[in-house]
């Protein structure tokens, strides 16, 4: 469990990371799945490293980012 792995502190900087990123997500990629893909990338940065609030937010903008670009890649095949 994530709580046995990482201090409280630790999680909730992930948890701030995770809603930072997802604040910025267009409606339509707000989806459970998504957010589980950027939990994933945060989580990832905070087993690596000691990973500060900044390292978290980090990765989780740069998963969201990569999600979107993946996005209106798949968009722009249909068009």
């Amino acid at each position: 469990m994530i709580m046995d792995e990482f201090s409280q502190q630790t999680v909730a900087q992930m948890e701030i990371a995770l809603e930072r990123a997802c604040e910025r997500f267009p409606k339509e990629l707000s989806s459970h799945e998504v957010r589980k893909e950027i939990a994933n990338r945060i989580l990832e940065r905070a087993v690596r490293t000691e990973a500060t609030i900044k390292d978290l937010t980090d990765a989780a903008l740069a998963a969201s980012a990569a999600l979107v670009r993946g996005k209106a890649g798949i968009d722009g095949q249909r068009s």
